[in-house]
């Protein structure tokens, strides 16, 4: 699967960019995966009826899955380079604790 992302930075976030580059040479992305909220109007809303009786979605593709990949931004740093194509492998990740009342999810590792 390829996808493409553009983030503007400004102020304070630029500044832990910057940071990021000159001092780890990358940054860790995390990806979580949340399963459609109502899996009934979504089949509707692509035209098919409902699922028979038993025939549900995988128990698995319920779930949240929450990944992380380390993105190298060394080719940041030579002069005058402003953008980079790069190649990431996704590591799956122990489980999120999700925030009550919000959509937010927490690392169990940045909560303990």
């Amino acid at each position: 699967m390829i996808g493409s992302a553009i983030c503007e930075k400004s102020g304070f976030e630029l500044i832990e960019l910057e940071e990021a580059v000159k001092e780890d040479g990358g940054c860790w992305l995390k990806f979580i995966k949340v399963p459609n909220s109502n899996p009934g109007q979504a089949q509707a809303a692509a035209g098919k009826g409902a699922p028979p009786k038993g025939k549900g979605a995988p128990v698995d593709d319920l779930k949240p899955t929450f990944s992380k990949a380390w993105m190298d931004l060394s080719e940041l740093r030579k002069p005058g380079s402003t953008s980079t194509t790069v190649r990431v492998h996704l590591e799956t990740c122990a489980s999120c604790t999700k925030e009550a009342d919000s959509d937010k999810y927490l690392d169990n590792e940045e909560i303990s």
